[in-house]
């Protein structure tokens, strides 16, 4: 959520959903380089199982 985007579509079941999403967005701030790293660290394993809506296998 601290990158440049142009686009999010996010599944939200209620109006709630949405504003507690747009706020969370709105005070975002940037990762450390340090916790980038460990976030990307953790999810790199999953990434291809991840990808799975791009064709990915």
């Amino acid at each position: 959520m601290t990158q440049d985007v142009t686009l999010i579509i996010v599944g939200c079941s209620t109006p709630e959903e949405v504003r507690l999403l747009a706020r969370a967005g709105r005070e975002a701030e940037p990762l450390s380089g340090e916790e980038e790293v460990r976030l990307l660290s953790i999810f790199r394993p999953y990434a291809r199982r991840l990808a799975f809506y791009r064709g990915v296998v």
